[in-house]
């Protein structure tokens, strides 16, 4: 399954890595900062953007883990 991660803190760190690590593939990570999202993508093999309008439209799985106050303009797009 390929799977789009959004975000890059915490949860979607321990995510990721879990998903790994049960052979699952994640192809993209997002996050509104690069360096995040560059950081914890590089781990997991995947692509990564800071842009929402650049999410990897071909995944099977999205899973949203950012703070409440982002849900709102992730869900926009």
């Amino acid at each position: 399954m390929k799977i789009a991660l959004i975000g890059a803190g915490n949860v979607a760190t321990h995510l990721g890595r879990k998903l790994v690590e049960v052979g699952q593939q994640v192809v993209q990570v997002f996050s509104r900062n690069q360096l995040k999202a560059k950081k914890l993508a590089l781990e997991l093999g995947a692509g990564f953007t800071d842009d929402l309008n650049e999410i990897d439209s071909g995944a099977d799985l999205y899973i949203v883990a950012v703070h409440d106050d982002a849900i709102g303009e992730v869900a926009k797009n």
